[in-house]
């Protein structure tokens, strides 16, 4: 497929879409045709119509259904309502070609009992099959009938039924007569007749249900309280409670007839327990979207009981994943943290928004030798960024910190932004002692990993900037262009190799005012720049002299639009160009260019 398809929520949205895309386009070598449409209302995409409202079938796609004349007899009542009609044998050879199995959704086919038997015979051939109430119907039907039954196993039965259609009983049916590995009823409304013959059934199979059909499970096989009939119900809905309500008494009796973790969701259900209770069962539980706040009153529950195995618990049953999101931990709850920091292993910790001490901060860092992974905001990674750089006690943790983090210090606004409020994230403004603090850090880190430091939205000072230079040959920087004008129009020359490497294969400094200091330090790196694979200076006011500097390394820049460059700086761009074949395309547009002939013989100028 050879389409491109660019939209928006916005006019502006769009545009800034369109034009990244061009650039990409611009960047390969592809050229467009004359097929191209703009900001349009409404497109063909696919076969089908997009629009604000939505996707759309195209009209010239369902004219053949639209103007289908009305049946008149029974024989194109069934046409018009199944266009499948005596294809079971057709899919057959079909089925017997592939080399994978495949998922089949029948909702009806011929009345001629030749054409079920064709396609019970099909079975084997696929992995998942979706029938309708009919089709079950037909289907035992069809079985009954049979003389001789082999072996039908299906792995993955779906079923479309309601009760109006009183098809219960020939499911029950079914289920005797195949051998379902997984059958999905979530789509069905059942019966509490019906649930008891599901609990009944002997079968292997694994079921899905919606969350009417298990709470009316989890009723009936608590009031039951039947050791075979809970184990069975258990291992037919894989333990997973996660959409029950479940009162303390339910889950306790499922927790100890369970022989899986029993999967819950606290945030669903009503389940209202005393933590201390509950911490003897951690292994047996796997919790799914535990909050914050649990999570904190369970850790802080399991350290005042002073039990170390109630952590390997927690763990189990959170898949390693301790979130403290957005919690105020005071002194108790970091002793907490850290009696579950000492007796864990490769845990994930989430601590985004959340408000820690000073004075805990230390002995917590040399504890995460135990966690594998760190999400912290940037207010307190400063934090830590300064603990670690305060003294060579914490040189190792400062590695272990870089490492945790997967070497990417992050100051943007993206990791400081709290979704729980609605406040607007500002620049952050780093100081040197931050910078210092930083670059400490960067500086103890043990590893070749380079450490991408993210700079966007904020604001450094000169005296922070010396702070960074001395790093920058470990780094990765990605910042603002404000910024990058700041490290340009600083940088020395013993630096600018540093600074090259920092700022990678690309290099965009569009719609930036590049005067003359900003101008020298640009020479500087790009005399380092040899894997530079885009530079953009367009719109960034270049005139005649300023391009003078640039010219030793101007066979680096691609465009060099709207700027104040006059035929005589168009003259000397065009004398490099001329003399090196390696530049591709050099784009002129928006310039004070008059004299255009000598551009004309080159395809690889764009000036018009």
């Amino acid at each position: 497929m050879d389409d491109i398809l660019v939209f928006g929520a916005s006019q502006t949205e769009h545009d800034q879409r369109l034009f990244a895309v061009l650039k990409k386009l611009q960047k390969g070598g592809v050229t467009l045709n004359q097929k191209c449409e703009f900001s349009k209302k409404s497109v063909k995409f696919l076969g089908q119509i997009l629009d604000e409202s939505g996707v759309q079938a195209d009209p010239e796609k369902v004219w053949a259904i639209t103007h289908m004349s009305e049946p008149t007899n029974t024989s194109e009542m069934r046409r018009f309502m199944d266009l499948s009609q005596r294809k079971s044998s057709v899919l057959l050879e079909v089925l017997k070609l592939q080399t994978q199995k495949k998922q089949v959704n029948l909702s009806g086919c011929s009345e001629e009992e030749s054409e079920v038997m064709s396609f019970i015979q099909c079975l084997p051939y696929i992995s998942q099959l979706r029938l309708s109430g009919y089709m079950v119907v037909r289907a035992v039907q069809a079985l009954r009938s049979m003389k001789v039954r082999a072996p039908i196993t299906v792995n993955k039965l779906t079923l479309d039924m309601n009760v109006e259609q009183q098809s219960e009983r020939n499911q029950s049916i079914l289920l005797r007569l195949w051998t379902v590995q997984s059958l999905n009823l979530m789509g069905c409304k059942i019966q509490s007749v019906s649930v008891s013959v599901l609990l009944c059934h002997q079968g292997p199979v694994t079921l899905s249900l919606s969350d009417v059909t298990l709470q009316m499970m989890v009723e009936c096989v608590y009031e039951a309280q039947e050791d075979e009939l809970t184990e069975c119900f258990l291992q037919k809905v894989g333990d997973d409670l996660t959409f029950c309500s479940l009162s303390w008494k339910e889950f306790h009796y499922f927790l100890q007839h369970g022989n899986q973790q029993n999967t819950v969701n606290l945030r669903y259900g009503n389940i209202q327990v005393n933590i201390r209770e509950i911490l003897p069962f951690l292994s047996r539980i796997k919790f799914e979207c535990l909050s914050s706040v649990f999570m904190l009153c369970v850790i802080r529950e399991i350290y005042e009981s002073g039990s170390a195995g109630f952590v390997s618990g927690l763990l189990s049953s959170v898949e390693n994943y301790i979130n403290l999101q957005c919690r105020d931990l005071d002194s108790v709850h970091c002793d907490a943290l850290r009696f579950t920091l000492q007796h864990c292993t490769a845990a994930s910790l989430n601590l985004q928004w959340t408000s820690i001490p000073e004075e805990e901060l230390e002995s917590i860092l040399p504890l995460f030798t135990h966690v594998s992974h760190l999400s912290v905001d940037r207010w307190l990674l400063l934090k830590m960024l300064h603990c670690c750089s305060v003294s060579d006690v914490q040189q190792e943790a400062a590695s272990v910190l870089l490492s945790i983090l997967q070497h990417k210090l992050d100051f943007s606004c993206r990791s400081a932004l709290d979704l729980t409020t609605n406040t607007d994230s500002e620049p952050l403004h780093l100081t040197a002692d931050d910078c210092r603090a930083t670059s400490r850090v960067i500086q103890r880190d043990h590893s070749d990993t380079k450490t991408q430091l993210i700079l966007q939205d904020c604001e450094i000072h000169t005296a922070g900037m010396d702070e960074l230079f001395p790093v920058l040959h470990s780094v990765q920087l990605c910042c603002d262009k404000s910024l990058l004008l700041q490290f340009l129009a600083h940088v020395r020359p013993e630096e600018a190799e540093s600074l090259s490497g920092a700022l990678g294969e690309e290099l965009d400094l569009s719609q930036t005012q590049l005067d003359p200091q900003v101008c020298r330090g640009l020479v500087l790196i790009l005399e380092y720049c040899e894997g530079l694979t885009e530079l953009d200076l367009s719109q960034c006011r270049l005139t005649d002299h300023s391009l003078d500097l640039l010219l030793p390394n101007l066979h680096k820049v691609q465009n060099i639009d709207g700027n104040n460059i006059t035929d005589a700086g168009a003259q000397k761009i065009h004398s490099i160009v001329t003399r090196n074949s390696n530049i591709k395309t050099v784009r002129l547009f928006n310039n004070r260019i008059e004299s255009r002939e000598i551009f004309s013989t080159d395809p690889r100028f764009e000036i018009c």
